[in-house]
């Protein structure tokens, strides 16, 4: 095969797999994409002569980008310290030259106080929609109970209702709920 030839495989396999990198890209973290691109054309060209001989070569291509991708991932440390000088030369370090996010709570107790409320609120709601919302919002904090009723008595959760059901129950509850809304009120 001939340089050309070559080149063009290499770059119609790692179009291909661009959905896949840019996925593992996303998930881990990796601002540029493209160096997880640069990193699997590079591994392409290194195990050239194996792909060429392979009996599927754009299998063991994509098998070869994955791992390369993979294996970039691993090795490199994506994590920037605002505390470490920005070059070698420089003592400033990263944390003074960034100014502080405008949108950031500075009042924690605030944050608490609306945090409890809603918890609060939560827990007025049926087993299944306490779970439903937990996993939607991604409510870690947050421990679904099981409520209980007015008269000491509990309600068997429903397992078999759909989302859309689920997230209309919510809805209805929390706009039902008094307390939750005149603590919104006060915000």
């Amino acid at each position: 095969m001939t340089p050309t030839t070559r080149d063009a495989f290499i770059v119609t396999a790692l179009d291909r797999a661009t959905g896949m990198l840019k996925n593992l890209a996303y998930r881990c973290g990796i601002d540029d994409w493209q160096d997880l691109r640069q990193a699997a054309a590079i591994e392409l060209l290194a195990y050239w002569l194996r792909i060429e001989s392979a009996r599927d070569p754009q299998a063991y291509a994509h098998t070869v980008i994955r791992t390369a991708a993979l294996q970039y991932i691993r090795t490199c440390d994506h994590l920037v310290s605002l505390d470490e000088p920005i070059h070698e030369e420089s003592d400033t370090p990263l944390h003074e030259l960034l100014e502080p996010p405008t949108d950031c709570p500075t009042d924690l107790a605030l944050q608490d106080t609306k945090a409890a409320i809603v918890h609060q609120a939560l827990r007025k709601l049926p087993l299944e929609v306490q779970l439903y919302l937990r996993e939607v919002y991604a409510l870690n904090g947050y421990n679904p109970v099981l409520p209980c009723m007015q008269d000491g008595t509990y309600r068997k959760p429903n397992y078999h209702r759909s989302r859309q059901a689920l997230s209309k129950m919510a809805y209805r509850h929390l706009r039902a709920d008094s307390e939750l809304a005149a603590a919104l009120e006060v915000w």
